[in-house]
C-alpha cells in the first residue's frame, strides 16, 4: 500500500517528537553527570567520550530544529533548555525555526520540569546505548 504524503508527514512528526526526547534526555543526563558543568568550564576534551556525547547532543538538536515544525513542542522545549543550561553559547536555528518558536512560546510558557519528563522507556534505552557508544 503507498504511503500518502499525510502518513509521511505524520511519520516525520513522530520521528521528530522521539528524538526531541531524546535529546531531552540526554541534555538531562549530561547535567547529573556533570558533563554541562565540565563544558562549561572547558573541561571537555576533544576526541574524549565526553566530548562525543556532548556534540552528539549538539547535532541531534541542530537536525530537530532544522526540521522544526509549527506545534513541535518538544523541540522548542529543546531549544529553551539547550539556553537554561549553557546560557554562554548561542544555540544557532535556522530563520524559520524562530518564526515558529516564537508563535509557539506566545501562548504556551516554557516550564523546565514539563521538558525533563520523559514517560518512553524506550528513549532511557536509547539514550543509554548513546552514551554507551561514545565510551
Amino acid at each position: 500500500m503507498p504511503s500518502t504524503e499525510i502518513d509521511s508527514f505524520q511519520s516525520l512528526v513522530d520521528t521528530n517528537l522521539q528524538l526531541a526526547e531524546d535529546a531531552l534526555l540526554l541534555l538531562s543526563w549530561a547535567k547529573k553527570t556533570g558533563l554541562i558543568q565540565k563544558a562549561r568550564s572547558g573541561m571537555v576534551a576533544y576526541g574524549s567520550p565526553d566530548f562525543r556525547a556532548y556534540t552528539g547532543l549538539y547535532a541531534l538538536a541542530d537536525m530537530l530544529f532544522l526540521q522544526a515544525e509549527p506545534g513541535d513542542s518538544k523541540a522548542f522545549d529543546l531549544y529553551d533548555a539547550l539556553a537554561e543550561a549553557l546560557p554562554e553559547k548561542a544555540v544557532r536555528v535556522p530563520d524559520q525555526f524562530l518564526v515558529h518558536y516564537k508563535a509557539w512560546r506566545e501562548h504556551e510558557e516554557y516550564v523546565t520540569w514539563r521538558a525533563q519528563v520523559t514517560p518512553d522507556l524506550g528513549a532511557h534505552r536509547r539514550v543509554s546505548e548513546f552514551v554507551k557508544s561514545c565510551a
